[in-house]
């Protein structure tokens, strides 16, 4: 079936975007105004941090993860119903049941927090070493767990592992997993998407890759995916670009056939209304109207939103939009359908706890260079680091580089040109054009 390709004046434009965030004016825009009135802040201490992840129950239970803690709080009452560990991974199943990884342990909780299910996952997975960076349930009750080793199934006859070595998995680095309306599973990995029909199996015909040279759009390290009713699939890419899938056909939305927003689409849904909701990292959250040709964009400096790096978004059973961002906690709407005027209400709840926003600073020196650049950070961290030509095509991939305010990386055996770096954390991303010259 065919697909359409990307024009390569536009691949150029849009690399030249990466490279230059945030040049892009699109018409179909506008901000905030009267913004400042619109969009709630939760008081709820604790989730005032590094926000993690976030789910939302149909009764207005909110259940988020932090680099401090993991806490469930209710909305209505005001009141929090508990905390555990960091770094929880949620999911909330059809149920309002909350599913919470933490480590080699899964636990699956009620709206209050109780738990009513527990189990480890078997010694000879735990052996791997893995990071469990997601967790999800199929409407048949299988249990899903993304990690930097592949993926992991537990069913009603036991564990699955799957691999690039046992099956059709493009790449054992899996980030996120989700469930379509058709039960088919999407398994968003740093070289693209795989998707798994319903069924479990390893080698079988169910399995259908998703990447740059199948879509004719650049798919690693994509982070946000949401789904309508019918099944057809919206896609938050990591470069900016918002793409739908359906009937087997990729296309862009409209405000995207210019070019890319120039900042990477960390999370995505869709509310009652049709409206696309999208956050992303840097640009603030942008809401688009369901033909996808106008959108209006929140941010620090027109609404109360406390941060414009936001990394999760949920369109809740009531239609409210919840968002949760990197610093200032959580923050909620009321949206109506989309006209110009962007007609949405609330007042501003004043956190009591307040928290510096995550800052970092990446450079790369000198440039142009014959292949080995010094590059600094104002923080250390380890990120990944996604190297691709200028027409939007990976070239090589580094996963957990650490990179302090004295290191190097060696691209010496790269041809020489032109090409983009994305450097991506659980908290930070950012790009930087190189170029080689020998």
């Amino acid at each position: 079936m065919k697909t359409k390709h990307f024009p390569l004046k536009i691949r150029y434009f849009c690399a030249f975007l990466i490279a230059f965030p945030g040049l892009l004016l699109f018409q179909n825009r506008s901000y905030g105004q009267n913004g400042g009135d619109s969009i709630i802040h939760i008081n709820c201490p604790g989730a005032d941090t590094i926000l993690v992840g976030m789910v939302v129950s149909d009764n207005g239970i909110i259940q988020y993860t932090t680099n401090r803690e993991t806490g469930i709080y209710n909305i209505v009452t005001g009141k929090k119903l508990g905390t555990t560990s960091a770094h929880a991974k949620l999911f909330k199943d059809p149920q309002n049941n909350i599913w919470q990884a933490q480590g080699g342990s899964i636990s699956k909780l009620n709206e209050k927090g109780d738990v009513s299910g527990q189990f480890s996952i078997p010694t000879e997975f735990k052996s791997l070493n893995f990071k469990v960076s997601d967790i999800a349930l199929d409407l048949k009750g299988n249990l899903w767990l993304a990690t930097n080793k592949g993926l992991l199934i537990k069913t009603a006859a036991g564990w699955t592992h799957y691999t690039n070595s046992n099956s059709a998995l493009m790449s054992n680095h899996v980030r996120n997993i989700k469930v379509d309306p058709k039960n088919s599973k999407w398994i968003i990995t740093d070289s693209g998407i795989c998707i798994l029909g319903d069924t479990i199996c390893t080698r079988c015909n169910a399995w259908n890759n998703l990447t740059a040279k199948t879509t004719g759009y650049p798919l690693q390290a994509t982070k946000s995916l949401a789904f309508f009713g019918d099944g057809h699939a919206v896609i938050g890419t990591f470069f900016g670009m918002i793409l739908e899938i359906k009937d087997g056909k990729t296309d862009t939305l409209p405000v995207c056939k210019a070019g890319s927003f120039g900042a990477m689409i960390s999370s995505i849904d869709i509310d009652k209304f049709g409206n696309y909701w999208v956050g992303t990292w840097g640009l603030g959250l942008i809401k688009i109207n369901p033909a996808g040709t106008h959108y209006t964009i929140y941010n620090t400096a027109n609404s109360k939103l406390g941060s414009n790096n936001i990394n999760s978004i949920v369109a809740a059973h009531d239609s409210t939009i919840y968002i949760s961002v990197a610093g200032p906690g959580i923050y909620k709407l009321k949206p109506v359908k989309f006209n110009d005027d962007n007609a949405v209400k609330g007042v501003l709840v004043q956190s009591s706890v307040a928290r510096p926003k995550p800052s970092n600073r990446i450079t790369m020196f000198p440039n142009p260079s014959p292949g080995i650049f010094n590059v600094t950070a104002d923080k250390e961290s380890a990120f990944d680091i996604y190297i691709l030509d200028i027409s939007g095509k990976s070239v090589k991939v580094l996963h957990d580089y650490a990179i302090s305010q004295n290191s190097k990386i060696d691209l010496s055996g790269i041809a020489p040109g032109v090409y983009i770096l994305n450097f991506a954390s659980k908290t930070f991303s950012s790009t930087i054009k190189i170029n080689i010259q020998k």
